[in-house]
């Protein structure tokens, strides 16, 4: 049973780790770079630049929302690369501040599981949660993550909310706070319940456009 809690308790915390640099996750929407990586792909962007030949990751801003495209290197220039899908001849300049890094690892099919939440650690953690914790009542983080998940919908950075959309994040993480509640319901105050309500709030939290909340609160011009 220990080692069981051990698991619910590093598994959420790796996750977040690889959501952040230098090491960052994206899942695969399209066919752009088949066959060198599928469609539904889990693929791990290290924040480093990438070289000529490697797959490199960077940022495309349309109708005020980013998205993250996995193109090849095919020729470097001072300030930055020229990228190529795999399954297409047009070259995009891009420059240098809107590469994120190189693909490091790419994973197929598991980005199918990680886009329906189901490859989720967090997630994982809960139902082990849920098998081990005797019964109690709840404690008072709710409001907390729910604050969190409301402002990364109203403010959405470069984190999930990027990938997801800010309104299936806020529906997502709305979700996993609600879950957690219902836990807390269940099997009362537990140390583990209270980090993973702290995971989700920083995972909200690393969602979040943080100048738009400095610039909000009258702290950044």
């Amino acid at each position: 049973m220990r080692r069981l809690l051990y698991i619910a308790l590093i598994v959420p915390i790796a996750y977040l780790v690889l959501q952040q640099p230098p090491l960052s996750l994206y899942a695969v929407v399209s066919g752009s770079m088949e066959p060198d990586i599928p469609r539904g792909s889990l693929v791990v962007v290290e924040a480093v630049p990438p070289v000529l030949g490697e797959a490199a990751a960077y940022r495309l801003e349309v109708d005020g929302r980013t998205y993250v495209l996995i193109h090849r290197v095919v020729g470097v220039r001072d300030g930055g690369y020229e990228l190529r899908a795999a399954a297409g001849n047009a070259v995009e300049i891009v420059p240098a501040e809107r590469v994120v890094g190189r693909v490091a690892l790419a994973v197929p099919y598991l980005g199918y599981l990680y886009m329906a939440g189901l490859a989720n650690p967090l997630i994982a953690a809960l139902l082990i949660l849920v098998a081990l914790m005797p019964p109690g009542r709840p404690s008072a983080l709710l409001p907390l993550s729910l604050a969190t998940g409301a402002l990364a919908f109203a403010l959405p950075g470069r984190g999930l909310t990027a990938l997801m959309g800010p309104a299936p994040y806020l529906a997502y993480s709305a979700a996993l706070a609600s879950l957690l509640h219902l836990l807390e319901r269940r099997v009362g105050p537990h140390p583990l319940i209270s980090l993973s309500h702290a995971l989700l709030i920083v995972m909200n939290a690393s969602s979040t456009d943080l100048g738009g909340v400095l610039r909000w609160l009258g702290a950044q011009p």
